[in-house]
């Protein structure tokens, strides 16, 4: 047996021990291996387990299903990498934490009384990009995108 796969199983059998219940001595006694290497293992992949946890629920902001309700203040979170031939898109958080994007930011700027007359919350999620490093780039087909800052263009922090 290839040691490296070796290695996958038996974590992966201390993780199922583990998750069901055993202490770490007998996990220990069980797969051959000290009590402190166990721990080690089920530390480790309990922290593995949290990081993916924890980047889903990053990615799942991105994924806005409605513009309907949306509560200003907006939160910049993010650029989705650009897919398809689309360019990056951003991302945002409502005040409620739900997740939006431009779109929605668009329609929610919109006076309800007067269309044609903005609120400001495009121009600040705007304002909230540049902040973040990005600067918008014309592409030379009238449409620009946003790109990450060249070093020259950023602000020097004294």
């Amino acid at each position: 047996m290839d040691g490296n796969n070796g290695d996958g199983m038996r974590e992966a059998l201390i993780m199922a021990l583990h998750l069901q219940g055993y202490s770490v001595r007998s996990i220990a006694r069980e797969v051959g291996l000290s009590r402190s290497r166990v721990h080690q293992i089920i530390t480790a992949q309990t922290a593995k387990a949290r990081d993916v946890s924890e980047a889903e629920e990053r990615l799942s902001m991105l994924d806005a299903e409605t513009d309907d309700g949306l509560v200003p203040p907006f939160r910049f979170v993010g650029l989705e990498p650009p897919q398809g031939g689309r360019s990056a898109q951003e991302r945002f958080v409502d005040g409620n934490g739900k997740p939006c994007n431009v779109l929605g930011i668009w329609r929610a700027d919109r006076d309800p009384d007067c269309p044609s007359v903005a609120l400001g919350y495009l121009a600040d999620c705007n304002r909230q990009v540049e902040a973040a490093g990005y600067e918008r780039h014309n592409r030379g087909d009238g449409s620009w995108e946003w790109r990450p800052q060249s070093s020259a263009d950023r602000p020097q922090h004294i």
